[in-house]
């Protein structure tokens, strides 16, 4: 256990020392399993037994991470395009016929994957 975990799983802890059945993600299948050994480390995933996980918060890419988005496809009402460009001055990609930027790609599309088309936001 390090800090970072111990302050990121603080109310984990506090639950789990409070008698809360305590679950953690399975990141090889994404399977929620009880756990009466938590690590607590920082990259690790928890809940209480019968909540809901937390749904993912996502910010705008970055310019480094809008130049990374050339060659991958996202989706936009089920139709899916291919980023074939990047203007780093601009910081827009090229999506079929349209410069967008990173506001609009988090607002209106997502990966292929559904997820939203941004960057994971830490906390």
């Amino acid at each position: 256990m390090t800090l970072a975990g111990l302050v990121k799983h603080w109310r984990y802890v506090e639950g789990f020392k409070a008698g809360r059945v305590l679950e953690y993600k399975v990141s090889a299948t994404g399977a929620w399993k009880v756990t009466t050994n938590p690590s607590f480390n920082e990259d690790s995933e928890y809940r209480f037994q019968g909540e809901r996980a937390p749904e993912p918060t996502y910010r705008p890419f970055n310019t480094n991470e809008m130049e990374q988005l050339v060659g991958k496809k996202i989706k936009k009402n089920r139709q899916v395009f291919f980023i074939s460009g990047y203007d780093p001055e601009e910081e827009t990609v090229l999506v079929g016929a349209n410069w967008i930027n990173a506001t609009v790609l988090l607002a209106e599309y997502v990966n292929e994957d559904g997820s939203k088309c941004g960057a994971l936001a830490t906390a």
